[in-house]
């Protein structure tokens, strides 16, 4: 048993040591981090030093846990430092309970010498296997929140690139708003005098969707025909039932003729207004063929 516990107790102490050693150091080294280091180690070896008599016998240290005294300070190193540093300490802690041990002094000395070597290395060993716990949980649970770090600096990178692009994207929108709300102020603007121009000039335009039979009149042209835009069904016989009855056959030849040519045409005819009155009009206006060649609609003006 006892040679078995040595063992036990070297692999413990000895082997964490020599790797974690052999290791790149896994914290960054401060100046204040140095100094706390140093403080630590400076009180573990005063107190480990006065609890296991390496400077003197303690009197009545044999009857007393006194080694208990030194347990706070690996707490200490496993919490505030990276495993390397708790291990040194552990170590550092048996070397002086060893050399104690081996004096006569402090806690674990007893008559019988494989007694004291029993106490020392269960005492070892058992605060090998503490530490090493202690130290493992800590610093996985360093490495976690060292990944919750990361992931936390990588989302928030992200956000901020996402958070650019949306106010990149918002900017490009608000600039394509103001430069459509000018392009439309813009064409209000020449509509206006579009429609006044053809207010003055008495011109009238007008466009006919020959597939849907539709027909679109600016307001001028609703002026010279006499008739209001609500009441007017925007078709090309509504448009045919405002010419005068004697040029009704005139119009739909020229238009009929315009389709099949696909030419433009101008001619003169009356309109009837509703008001008794007559009006003769200039009317001129070409064919819009689609892709294929076929007659799609017609536009024109009318004077």
């Amino acid at each position: 048993v006892t040679w078995w516990l040595g063992d036990l107790s070297g692999a413990l102490l000895v082997a964490p040591l020599l790797i974690l050693w052999s290791r790149p150091p896994e914290m960054s080294w401060t100046g204040r981090r140095a100094a706390e280091a140093l403080a630590l180690f400076a009180s573990l070896v005063i107190v480990a030093s006065a609890v296991f008599g390496v400077s003197g016998t303690v009197p009545g240290a044999g009857a007393s846990p006194l080694e208990f005294l030194s347990l706070p300070f690996l707490v200490w190193a496993a919490f505030r430092f990276s495993p390397r540093e708790a291990s040194t300490a552990t170590a550092l802690l048996s070397g002086i309970a060893i050399l104690g041990t081996v004096r006569g002094a402090g806690p674990f000395a007893r008559s019988d010498l494989n007694e004291s070597l029993l106490l020392l290395q269960s005492f070892a060993a058992v605060t090998a296997v503490l530490v090493l716990a202690v130290t493992a949980a800590l610093a996985g649970r360093r490495r976690g929140e060292e990944r919750i770090r990361s992931l936390a600096q990588e989302l928030e990178r992200r956000v901020e690139a996402r958070t650019a692009e949306l106010q990149r994207a918002i900017e490009t929108l608000r600039r394509e708003a103001r430069e459509r709300e000018r392009a439309q102020e813009a064409l209000a603007a020449s509509e206006a005098r579009l429609r006044e121009a053809q207010r003055v000039a008495h011109v009238g335009s007008w466009e006919w969707d020959i597939e849907q039979d539709q027909i679109w009149w600016s307001d001028e042209l609703y002026a010279l025909y006499g008739v209001e835009r609500a009441a007017f069904p925007a078709t090309f016989e509504s448009f045919l039932s405002c010419v005068h009855p004697e040029d009704r056959p005139l119009v739909r030849r020229v238009v009929e003729g315009a389709y099949r040519s696909r030419q433009p045409f101008k001619f003169e005819h009356r309109v009837q207004r509703p008001d008794g009155t007559e009006v003769t009009l200039t009317s001129r206006g070409r064919v819009i063929l689609d892709a294929n060649g076929r007659p799609t609609r017609m536009l024109g003006t009318g004077q």
